[in-house]
């Protein structure tokens, strides 16, 4: 049976069909017993089917060459050594062009567009629900306020969501966008994802933005600014919306 190392050279082959059927038997074989493997190759191919499917939009603004130059030699750079591949997996092809072409979008456009950031923002919530682990263990809100409060000085109980809330907390990461850090909380809502994402130290006008067949709600609280993303229906959106300010402001 292969191991996690030989994975790498027939992840791409494999994810494209082009993988001849004794290879693709092998890695089927693998990942039947590799749960770490079979997440990767899923977020993987997540990732290739988002760029593929958006490709059109996330092309239609250009940057100019040395922006392009800087983004592929930070790219570059990003990749492990080889005697660090066991502890952090090599990113595929696309999930880079999926952050390289999100860079340009951001700098290639004005920064205090709302339609820009819902756009950085959508890219965002369909990557990290790409690489969230399907068996991730449950999100513990406490140490999420204590990092909130040590990281940003905010003084908040993180919305949890279960039971009669719309929303259920499944994970919480770091991302970034044109001004900094942004916190990004990963929601269930009916089996569909659905992201918040809180902007420290910014207070953007309240608006919706429809792009990338999601929905972006962006609303102003305190010392940050909320933006919501998702492909539920409007109302579903509203109501979700509602539960998060009241827990907010439940503080």
């Amino acid at each position: 049976m292969i191991s996690c190392g030989d994975l790498d050279e027939l992840a791409t082959p494999y994810l494209d069909g082009e993988a001849m059927p004794v290879a693709r038997q092998a890695v089927d074989e693998h990942l039947a017993v590799c749960p770490p493997c079979r997440d990767r190759l899923a977020a993987e191919g997540t990732a290739r089917t988002i760029v593929h499917e958006r490709r059109p939009a996330l092309c239609a603004v250009t940057a100019p060459p040395g922006l392009r130059a800087r983004c592929a030699g930070a790219a570059a750079r990003s990749a492990p050594r080889p005697g660090l591949r066991r502890l952090f997996v090599p990113m595929s092809a696309a999930a880079t062009l999926l952050l390289v072409v999100g860079g340009l979008i951001v700098y290639a456009a004005n920064s205090r567009s709302a339609t820009v950031l819902a756009a950085q923002l959508t890219l965002d919530h369909m990557k990290c629900f790409a690489l969230q682990p399907s068996d991730a263990p449950p999100v513990d809100t406490a140490s999420i306020d204590r990092a909130f409060d040590a990281r940003f000085g905010w003084n908040v109980d993180v919305p949890q969501g279960g039971g009669a809330a719309p929303i259920q907390l499944v994970g919480a990461r770091r991302c970034f966008y044109a001004d900094g850090a942004v916190a990004h909380l990963l929601y269930r809502h009916d089996g569909h994802d659905v992201s918040l994402f809180l902007l420290p130290h910014t207070a953007r006008p309240e608006g919706l933005v429809h792009v990338m067949g999601h929905e972006t709600m962006i609303w102003p609280e305190r010392d940050w600014t909320c933006v919501l993303v998702g492909q539920e229906p409007p109302a579903e959106m509203q109501r979700i919306a509602a539960y998060v300010r009241d827990s907010l402001h439940g503080h």
